[in-house]
């Protein structure tokens, strides 16, 4: 999937725009596939690509519990704060 993006859009009813979307397409998409001709798996069985080694191994999904623990504690200092200010402030207006 390729997105393209721009700062207020594209103008979807113009076909230079179009054109130009298929130009991007077609250039990313043959760079992509020039620089993926280096990369292979020894231990493959031959004849399947799809397939990996025994030894190899799946990559991992998500991010490692101590980027949580992180932003837990980015959270709290940013929140707690903000809601004492808005208790002190609640409580200055309404007295």
């Amino acid at each position: 999937m390729l997105i393209v993006y721009r700062p207020g859009g594209f103008d979807l009813h113009d076909p230079a725009v179009w054109a130009r979307f298929a130009r991007i397409r077609n250039t990313v998409g043959a760079k992509a596939w020039t620089q993926t001709d280096g990369y292979s798996d020894d231990r493959a069985v031959p004849g399947l690509s799809a397939s990996v080694g025994r030894e190899g191994r799946r990559l991992r999904r998500g991010l490692p519990r101590w980027v949580w623990v992180g932003i837990g504690i980015a959270a709290a200092a940013v929140l707690v704060p903000v809601g004492v200010l808005i208790t002190v402030f609640s409580a200055l207006s309404s007295g």
